[in-house]
């Protein structure tokens, strides 16, 4: 009787080149945007920008959101390598969590901040005597007070929702799916 490697042999899924290559530009996208908004960061602190003007303080907000937001993709890639190379992995749960968290800082705060931008320059284009005088450091500080606020209301509203028992709304979620918080969910009884 003759014996074959075949069935000794693991099966491994092919990863086709494009999937490889859209995951590799994506993962080095995200380190030149962890590389990039520090410097911005930096340069807005040590220039002493932050203190002339609200705008830098609505850009800084920009550049600490997107960062966090540049560590959110990158751990959602390095997830996705995990599970590509070495399969299913305890591991996996705990990066599912730590995007999970980034990301519901991240992008609300990222959100909020380019609108507070974008309100702050059509003010300061549409009446612009009277820009200097109401948009003060004060203003300016006390608007992204409210944005902090209104992005922990975001970032909070679901995970009130979730009792870390792996329900959601009364239903009850696999680990994974929990972790990722995503749309998917088994209906299962308690």
């Amino acid at each position: 009787m003759e014996a074959t490697t075949e069935a000794s042999t693991p099966i491994t899924a092919r990863i086709p080149l494009y999937s490889i290559i859209i995951s590799s530009v994506v993962t080095l996208e995200c380190i030149v945007c962890i590389i990039l908004n520090p410097i911005t960061i930096a340069a807005i602190v040590f220039g002493g920008f932050g203190q002339k003007s609200a705008i830098h303080l609505f850009i800084t907000s920009l550049s600490v959101s997107d960062l966090l937001s540049g560590l959110a993709f990158l751990s959602f890639q390095i997830q996705r390598w995990v599970a590509t190379l070495g399969g299913v992995h305890p591991s996996l749960v705990t990066i599912s969590w730590i995007s999970s968290t980034l990301s519901a800082a991240a992008f609300p705060g990222s959100l909020l901040s380019a609108m507070a931008i974008g309100i702050d320059r059509a003010f300061a284009t549409s009446k612009p005597m009277s820009y200097k005088r109401t948009m003060s450091q004060r203003n300016g500080k006390l608007i992204l007070a409210v944005l902090c606020q209104l992005c922990y209301t975001c970032s909070v509203s679901i995970s009130e929702k979730y009792d870390f028992t792996g329900r959601l709304f009364g239903v009850v979620l696999p680990h994974v799916v929990a972790a990722n918080l995503s749309v998917t969910i088994t209906f299962c009884d308690p």
